[in-house]
C-alpha cells in the first residue's frame, strides 16, 4: 500500500521551488516516489503545494535525510 504526503509551504522563490522539483523527481523515484505534481495558487503564486504518492512513509523520510539540504537551498 501506497501513502500520499501532502505539504502546503510558502516559496520565496518560485523559481527556485521548479529547480528544486526537478531536482526531487531525479532522486525520489529511486528511494521510492511513485508520483509527484507541485501546484500554485492562483491568488498568490508562491502559495505552493506538493502532492506526493510514496512507497512508505519511511522511504519519504529517507529521500529528505539522502538530499534535503540540497533540496532546501533551492526553494
Amino acid at each position: 500500500m501506497s501513502v500520499l504526503i501532502t505539504m502546503r509551504v510558502k516559496v520565496h522563490d518560485f523559481e527556485g521551488t521548479k529547480k528544486a522539483a526537478v531536482l526531487f523527481v531525479k532522486t525520489a523515484k529511486k528511494s521510492g516516489c511513485h508520483s509527484a505534481k507541485v501546484y500554485r495558487s492562483e491568488k498568490d503564486p508562491n502559495d505552493v503545494l506538493w502532492l506526493m504518492e510514496w512507497e512508505s512513509h519511511e522511504a519519504f523520510n529517507r529521500s529528505g535525510d539522502e538530499s534535503g539540504d540540497e533540496f532546501n537551498s533551492l526553494v
